[in-house]
């Protein structure tokens, strides 16, 4: 699964990458039968740099890679995107990842154990400085 670019999208990365807008579709995209919209020819997308997971063009991204993850759509309509991009996007790996952990507890027991680490720590620290100076 791809981003899809809007008229908007096409416009500013084209202008960004020096190129028209013609040509750029050209080169990497591809329109999908369908829905008619503009997709990536290839996956993982052209844009990311796999030797560092970054986005060579972070600053002008889709408005599908800005609004990633979704989060102010329902989760359950984006499942199957998610399932589709955990291949290629480590946002979605990670966020899948972390989704697998809250739905087995984990993440509830990392966090209940955090915050009685913290409590412990916070009652020695009282406890040493509440005693007073040790005489013998």
């Amino acid at each position: 699964m791809t981003p899809t670019f809007t008229p908007t999208d096409l416009k500013r990365i084209s202008a960004h990458l020096g190129m028209t807008e013609e040509d750029f579709k050209k080169k990497w995209l591809y329109k999908e039968r369908s829905s008619g919209d503009w997709m990536n020819k290839k996956q993982p997308c052209q844009f990311l740099d796999t030797k560092t997971n970054m986005c060579d063009i972070y600053e002008v991204r889709p408005a599908d890679c800005a609004g990633f993850p979704h989060l102010q759509k329902k989760l359950k309509d984006f499942v199957h995107i998610h399932k589709q991009n955990v291949e290629y996007c480590p946002a979605t790996h990670k966020m899948v990842e972390k989704m697998k952990q809250w739905e087995t507890g984990e993440l509830i027991i990392t966090a209940v154990e955090k915050d009685k680490a913290l409590a412990r720590s916070k009652r020695k620290e009282d406890m040493s400085m509440n005693s007073g100076p040790v005489t013998y």
